[in-house]
């Protein structure tokens, strides 16, 4: 069976992705980084269900290192 996408639904777990960094412990700049990362996909023609996966996974790693994303290569 063939799956079709909904696009309401991925602007709705986007749009939600985006709620849960805003209100998240995240660092200011991590979080102006990461909607710079958003922008960037966007830019790109990344779709919106690859977008919204890959701001899961920066969402984490930012809340897993607690410290600066510049910080954590020098």
């Amino acid at each position: 069976m063939e799956q079709q996408l909904d696009p309401q639904r991925y602007d709705g777990r986007l749009k939600s992705m985006i709620k849960l960094i805003e209100k998240s412990d995240i660092s200011e700049r991590n979080k102006k980084l990461i909607f710079r990362f958003r922008d960037n996909c966007v830019m790109q023609g990344l779709s919106k269900p690859r977008i919204g996966k890959l701001l899961e996974i920066v969402k984490s790693i930012a809340l897993i290192l607690d410290k600066d994303f510049e910080r954590t290569v020098k």
